[in-house]
């Protein structure tokens, strides 16, 4: 089974749409849905998180617009504990 996570995981993971572009951050944002379900590993189960993250639409775009962009997404978890910086960088094009 897959169920919703804490809304602390929703705070504990924040996200940043880079370069920063004005029109690319009105235009979209990032959902991210964390949902909570269970692995088997070594004969054992485990509690595992999944991320799904989006990249939606903002707002209405005319027909007539044509641009190509690649957009970035920079994910801090803001409480990791491990070697490293706790960062994740997401790519959408």
């Amino acid at each position: 089974d897959v169920g919703p996570a804490s809304g602390e995981l929703l705070r504990r993971y924040t996200s940043t749409l880079l370069p920063g572009d004005a029109w690319a951050l009105q235009t979209f944002r990032v959902e991210h849905s964390p949902n909570e379900t269970l692995v088997q590993a070594n004969g054992s189960f485990a509690r595992a998180t999944v991320h799904d993250y989006r990249l939606v639409l903002n707002r209405s775009l005319p027909i007539s617009e044509s641009r190509s962009l690649q957009l970035a997404v920079l994910v801090n978890d803001s409480d990791f504990q491990g070697p490293g910086e706790g960062i994740l960088l997401l790519h959408f094009n």
